[in-house]
């Protein structure tokens, strides 16, 4: 199971007031597992162009959203910035797109932050709505990538796997991107408790 949250979309679609978060072993509200609801996450990564566009609609009739990990080799910001308008949201997967194990974090937060300001001056995106990124070829980087998120106060990432021998894990409850500034340390305070 991947942690991967879609936080903007999730209160400006169908009406939510605020976003929904919650890590833990057991479903929130004490619903029982057979009543939770299963939601399916939708995330494109890499180059954005024309045949990434969306126009599904979900059986409730709300639109299909979806967040674009965008990288820059290859993007048509006016795709990009056709998607923001739909309401998408946008997220860096980095500049280079190459893995960035085994470098420092000045090079994590120019890929990540860099690629951020590429897609808010050529999408025309709001720079503070990009609050995400995905770890290029999806290798974590370790501490540095941490620190990373910690300094650029980015709020969701998602790359962090669940053991998938391990317990259930439920998402859900009520916080704002804000409340999500400790992630990384709650999945793995999670995980190493839950072994």
């Amino acid at each position: 199971m991947v942690i991967a949250l879609n936080i903007k979309n999730v209160s400006v679609v169908c009406g939510n007031s605020k976003p929904l978060f919650f890590i833990g072993k057991n479903p929130p509200g004490g619903l029982a597992p057979k009543d939770v609801p299963q939601f399916v996450v939708l995330t494109f990564d890499d180059a954005v162009n024309g045949r990434t566009l969306l126009h599904s609609r979900n059986p409730n009739g709300c639109p299909v959203k979806g967040t674009f990990f965008v990288s820059h080799e290859w993007t048509n910001y006016d795709s990009v910035q056709w998607l923001f308008q739909q309401g998408m949201e946008l997220a860096s997967n980095s500049i280079s797109h190459a893995s960035l194990e085994g470098t420092n974090a000045d090079r994590w937060l120019n890929e990540m932050d860099g690629q951020r300001r590429i897609i808010a001056k050529f999408a025309n995106a709001n720079e503070e709505e990009i609050i995400g990124m995905r770890a290029p070829q999806l290798v974590l980087g370790g501490d540095e990538q941490f620190e990373v998120r910690s300094r650029w106060k980015m709020a969701i990432q998602n790359h962090l796997p669940f053991n998938r021998n391990g317990p259930p894990c439920c998402l859900g409850g009520g916080g704002r991107p804000s409340d999500l500034s400790n992630l990384s340390l709650r999945v793995r305070n999670y995980l190493k408790n839950h072994k």
